[in-house]
């Protein structure tokens, strides 16, 4: 029989929580993925599923309109978890703006909240440079799969799920100082692309 002090870290798993903008009240975070991620999704039988296009799945053939859903890693300082954050298209054009300033969204501190303080209303979003010297990220998640098993699908094209490796060896250290964020500024990448919200149905932030 042996003890330890140390929790060992199961490297296989994929289960993280998905956070959404609260109704009331600020949440406040530092997103630990490079890139945002994408999906048209459906909101079915009570919860947000990702629509299965091109082919037509079931949401789309009882004629549930699609929304276009953005996803990050983020760590909530407040509570100590690593979540996938969930936000609009809408929303996350703050994200998407600093991800085209710094040519990656790792260490993006952000600030979202509700004005109007109803379940569906516009959602706020500040977005700034995180001290890094200050905490310790999580290493980045591998967002395909901790989506498909949230959603119990299988996994796309095996390599969509490979991490960028240029872009992490390239930002890896980036907010050592500001003669990195002013280098990032200069040689920023384009932001992914977002498509248009659906004419068919308003999609809810």
């Amino acid at each position: 029989m042996q003890f330890s002090r140390d929790v060992p870290t199961n490297e296989t798993a994929y289960a993280m929580p998905i956070r959404r903008c609260p109704t009331k009240g600020d949440l406040v975070g530092i997103v630990t993925s490079h890139q945002i991620l994408g999906t048209y999704t459906h909101y079915y039988h009570s919860r947000t599923v990702p629509c299965d296009e091109p082919e037509p799945c079931d949401a789309c053939q009882d004629g549930y309109s699609k929304r276009y859903h953005v996803y990050v890693g983020s760590f909530i300082p407040a509570t100590n978890e690593h979540v996938i954050l969930e936000l609009t298209a809408a929303a996350s054009d703050s994200f998407r703006n600093y991800q085209k300033r710094l040519g990656t969204m790792r260490g993006c501190w952000f600030k979202i909240h509700r004005p109007s303080g109803r379940p569906n209303g516009r959602i706020h979003a500040q977005c700034k440079h995180a001290d890094q010297t200050k905490i310790d990220l999580p290493t980045e998640p591998n967002l395909i799969r901790a989506l498909c098993h949230i959603w119990n699908k299988p996994l796309p094209n095996p390599e969509t799920t490979k991490p960028n490796n240029r872009i992490r060896d390239q930002h890896s250290d980036y907010a050592a100082d500001d003669c990195a964020v002013a280098e990032l500024f200069a040689t920023a990448a384009n932001p992914t692309p977002v498509p248009p919200e659906p004419k068919n149905g308003k999609p809810n932030q």
